[in-house]
């Protein structure tokens, strides 16, 4: 991805809301599990604009960005000079020692790698005991029909169901917290929240757009 996107981003309104609606899930997450994270990582932080909301809402806490492109992290660090960035691929963070976070976001990259499984077992590293690992992914029956009307171009390499995701996890020794489906509407509805509630009342959240994983190390 390059600059286009960011850009992309604080136009296009299904992308803002989309951008948006995942933050508020994520800081939901944090203020319920770990309220003051002091160290926090964003995988796939494109140009670190859900960092910067974390920052703001967490001011003491050193807030990490990681992505693949270099032009992305330009764009972000002239926009937000209190956060740092790191060139990096999400699987290969090597170079960071262990036991290093209290919180990892990987909202919307686990699409996008080429070894997700790699990307977890180096989140385990990262995180301290008890830490946290956010993750969101689109659910694969939406994507494909938002793919069928063209609203989505190109490819991901892996798209797959809550239950898959939740497996995953599990393998890499992960603790299952939470995994709930979110999301009504890639533009934003009256009501999204309460309808969001009642989805999950009925337990039909897994026809929602978007799902969430949230896996703590032990």
């Amino acid at each position: 991805m390059n600059v286009d996107y960011a850009i992309a981003r604080e136009k296009r309104v299904d992308y803002r809301n989309q951008l948006n609606k995942r933050t508020k899930e994520v800081l939901k997450t944090i203020g319920k599990y770990l309220p003051s994270p002091q160290m926090i990582m964003d995988l796939g932080t494109a140009e670190g604009k859900m960092l910067a909301y974390l920052k703001k809402a967490f001011p003491s806490a050193f807030c990490l960005g990681v992505d693949s492109s270099f032009p992305l992290l330009l764009y972000g660090k002239k926009r937000s000079s209190d956060l740092s960035f790191i060139w990096a691929e999400a699987e290969n963070l090597k170079f960071i020692q262990d036991e290093t976070f209290d919180v990892i976001i990987a909202a919307a990259i686990i699409e996008h790698l080429v070894s997700p499984s790699r990307m977890l077992r180096e989140a385990y590293r990262l995180l301290k005991p008890k830490g946290i690992i956010i993750l969101t992914t689109p659910n694969p029956f939406w994507e494909k029909i938002a793919r069928v009307l063209g609203f989505i171009k190109g490819e991901h390499n892996y798209v797959m169901f809550l239950s898959q995701l939740v497996d995953m996890c599990r393998k890499e020794n992960f603790l299952i917290l939470e995994a709930y489906g979110f999301m009504v509407s890639p533009i934003g509805i009256w009501k999204e929240d309460k309808i969001e509630s009642f989805f999950k009342k009925v337990k039909l959240d897994k026809f929602l757009l978007n799902q969430m994983v949230v896996a703590q190390k032990p």
